[in-house]
């Protein structure tokens, strides 16, 4: 701002006192300014208080596992994890099931399902008998497969103090081959069975192939029939009208889920949990999502799905 000449002089003129009440530059003109006395010392505002948190955030302990504190723990939502088919047999990959483990660990959900197929039995397929990929398969070469798959997974969580979930196993129509194979040989009573996988000692609920199990209103199976020839449903749609009810099943490999528009009820095919490709499917059919899913506010047959895929596994819990 430009000043005359004569108003500087005239300041200059001011005793000190006087200059301390001069308007400061930028006041408006016909206004008194604010008296500022030499002694005064400025005192800012206190910030204002932020807001407090509605959800407070995680705390991650050892291992990436997530600590909840009391209030966390209050606002925590029922979950329930569904692992689909894993088909394990010998020579396949089960990093992922480490992975899995992992999740599980951090998350620390309240049900724990294994949709059936965790073990794939291909030494009691009666589809490859005769075929020269059926040479070399041995029973006992599966159940190890299977048994060291299994330590493999629960490894991760089983020892977590204060932490006991529900861990359901629906038996699948793989695991059921052990059945199947006793009752089309008597001979085979008492030599093998499904003890042999010893899913009960890792901590499993587990039940019988087909066998329907409800828990907070949503019901779980390997899969659902329909028709008089007990054939799996086709869809998740179909699946929803079958059960009129939230409902999940794994078996057919596909991803697939339907919502009804009034119920809220959903249902889910739980697609697969493993890395290798099958034969039996050819190329086209072994182009399939890979995952586990998560089930948030489960609430008497109402929840939040999330289809957690095992590249995203890899990437957080993969060395």
């Amino acid at each position: 701002m430009l000043r005359s000449k004569s108003a500087t002089v005239a300041s200059q003129a001011l005793p000190a006192a006087a200059v301390h009440e001069t308007a400061p530059t930028g006041s408006l003109p016909g206004r008194d300014a604010p008296t500022i006395p030499p002694d005064h010392v400025y005192v800012p505002h206190a910030p204002p208080v932020p807001p407090k948190q509605l959800v407070p955030p995680l705390n991650f302990g050892e291992g990436g596992r997530v600590v909840l504190d009391a209030g966390q723990r209050g606002i925590r939502s029922r979950t329930h994890l569904i692992i689909p088919d894993c088909q394990v047999h010998e020579g396949v990959p089960t990093e992922h099931l480490e992975w899995v483990g992992k999740y599980v660990a951090s998350k620390r959900p309240d049900v724990i399902v294994c949709i059936g197929d965790f073990a794939d039995m291909p030494s009691l397929s009666s589809y490859d008998k005769g075929k020269k990929a059926f040479e070399g398969r041995r029973y006992v070469n599966d159940i190890e497969a299977a048994r060291s798959a299994m330590d493999r997974l629960t490894a991760e969580w089983r020892n977590i103090a204060n932490y006991t979930p529900r861990m359901v196993l629906t038996l699948g129509n793989h695991e059921d081959r052990i059945t199947r194979a006793v009752e089309d040989a008597a001979i085979l009573e008492g030599a093998i069975g499904l003890h042999d996988l010893a899913y009960e000692s890792f901590g499993w609920e587990v039940h019988p192939f087909l066998e329907v199990v409800n828990i907070d209103g949503i019901s779980y199976s390997h899969y659902f029939t329909s028709g008089v020839m007990g054939r799996p449903v086709a869809s998740a749609a179909a699946l929803l009208r079958t059960r009129q009810c939230s409902a999940v099943m794994g078996h057919t490999q596909i991803t697939d889920a339907a919502f009804h528009p009034r119920t809220q009820n959903i249902a889910i095919f739980a697609g697969t949990c493993y890395l290798h490709d099958e034969e039996y499917l050819g190329l086209q059919g072994n182009n399939q999502r890979r995952q586990i899913v998560m089930l948030y506010e489960v609430d008497n047959g109402h929840f939040d799905p999330l289809f957690i895929s095992l590249a995203y596994l890899k990437r957080r819990f993969g060395s």
